[in-house]
């Protein structure tokens, strides 16, 4: 949640050769329900692109992926089809999944590392239209919001102000200036400073 990146468990980042190939792997990591070629190329393109350029893009996309995990070889992350069908390996987490997955089952910590993952505001640094056109970025935004208030509900009676502050942190990153956000940041530097 920030600037879109690709990376393996270790940190290490791969490389696109196509600037476009990243934007892709985001749509289709938020789109598995429905991702297509025909879906991908409507909502990444306003105008009509080429199968060719599209063609070459998917194909930046799955180089780069494998040259990030070169020793998972029998790893098709993105399968080749022979239809409209772009499907996308389920190895293949983003950190919204990650956030989801906390807020199902909540504790304290299991949110706080999952608040952890929030760099930035989603897609920062990109012009990806259709991730605000589909909602995207402000579904992104309030389950980041979510965990953040769940956390701070939790931390009230436990008094982690280490957690309240992180969870804060990680929502003024997505809504930086929210005067709630900047209150609580407050309460939780007072009560820290008074050893509460």
């Amino acid at each position: 949640i920030g600037e879109p990146v690709l990376e393996d468990r270790h940190g290490n980042r791969a490389r696109f050769g196509k600037k476009k190939s990243m934007e892709l792997l985001a749509w289709m990591s938020l789109n598995r329900d429905r991702s297509t070629r025909s879906a991908a190329r409507t909502s990444m393109w306003d105008v009509d692109v080429a199968g060719s350029t599209f063609s070459t893009i998917v194909s930046d996309m799955r180089r780069a992926m494998r040259q990030l995990a070169p020793s998972t070889v029998d790893v098709d992350w993105s399968p080749s089809t022979h239809s409209d069908s772009l499907p996308l390996s389920s190895l293949v987490v983003t950190d919204v999944d990650l956030l989801h997955a906390a807020l199902e089952t909540p504790t304290v910590t299991g949110l706080v590392q999952a608040l952890r993952l929030v760099r930035d505001m989603p897609f920062a640094g990109t012009s990806y239209l259709w991730a605000d056109l589909d909602g995207s970025t402000t579904r992104i935004v309030i389950a980041v919001m979510k965990a953040v208030w769940m956390v701070l509900d939790m931390t009230t009676e436990s008094g982690d102000v280490n957690a309240a502050g992180e969870a804060i942190a990680a929502g003024l990153r997505v809504m930086p200036g929210d005067p709630d956000l900047l209150s609580d940041r407050k309460s939780t530097r007072l009560n820290s400073s008074h050893g509460y």
